[in-house]
């Protein structure tokens, strides 16, 4: 009876450098190895069941042994007189190994992953040696080894080496200018008052060529209420900027008495 597959999982602990392959494969070239998610290629065959890595993993990593049979091309091509029991079981465990591992790969989505030849192996490195299907992160984008290669940038051949999944776009076009705003007081002072009362506003953010609105708005001061600021006919008017400094707000009473006193709220919107 045929053994079941599931890709294998091991800890590693610093100093073990030999696994063992529990499952039946076809090829030796089936036999996947990742450290940590990055495939490798760092290891020698000590057995048919056996390999051994040339570097102990460190403590806490994660080594993952998989089989990836080639579903593609076939094992055997039958020719007249060929049908032998040999051949027709390797046919066989071609087909049985490849249903087993999409099995694997459709109940496990990092399985599936692998499979599909989207092992990601983090950021391009020019010494590493990538083999097919390896995905890797390059310039704000994501490639995939097409052939086995190393020190090939990717997106400099045209796509022969590496593919490109995804591409970092073009800047988009700048967004809404931020509105920043808040209230303060003019002020036309005590006794007979005046007609014209100027603050100014500290706003590091202010350019030249920034719109400022202004308005009295219906909140009460210790000198006027609500009301007040409704019915008397004062106007407010930036004016004077300094970019990155400030700005001032210049109040004008336009009453048939012109002459007012205290303070009066102003609201003001910058963008």
């Amino acid at each position: 009876m045929a053994q079941q597959y599931v890709p294998t999982n091991y800890a590693g602990d610093g100093s073990t450098t030999s696994f063992a392959i529990p499952w039946p494969y076809l090829n030796k070239t089936d036999v996947q190895i990742t450290v940590d998610g990055a495939i490798t290629t760092d290891f020698t065959w000590t057995s048919s069941a056996t390999i051994n890595l040339y570097a102990a993993p460190a403590v806490g990593s994660s080594v993952t042994i998989q089989r990836n049979t080639n579903a593609w091309t076939m094992v055997t091509n039958f020719t007249a007189g060929d049908l032998t029991a040999v051949s027709l079981n390797r046919a066989f465990y071609q087909l049985l190994y490849v249903l087993q591992e999409l099995y694997v790969a459709v109940t496990n989505p990092v399985a599936f992953a692998a499979l599909a030849g989207f092992v990601f192996s983090g950021p391009w490195n020019s010494g590493t040696y990538y083999l097919e299907g390896t995905t890797v992160s390059y310039s704000g984008g994501s490639w995939r080894a097409m052939v086995a290669n190393t020190s090939i940038v990717p997106g400099t051949d045209g796509g022969v080496t590496w593919f490109p999944l995804a591409l970092q776009g073009d800047p988009g076009a700048s967004g809404a200018t931020a509105v920043v705003g808040g209230q303060t007081t003019v002020n036309f002072g005590t006794g007979l008052g005046s007609n014209i009362a100027t603050t100014t506003v500290s706003d590091t953010g202010v350019l030249a060529t920034s719109a400022i609105n202004v308005r009295l708005i219906g909140v009460a001061t210790a000198d006027h209420s609500a009301d007040e600021h409704v019915v008397d006919n004062i106007t407010v008017t930036p004016t004077n900027i300094i970019p990155g400094v400030s700005f001032d707000i210049i109040a004008l009473s336009t009453g048939l008495w012109p002459l007012t006193r205290g303070a009066y709220t102003v609201s003001w919107i910058r963008k």
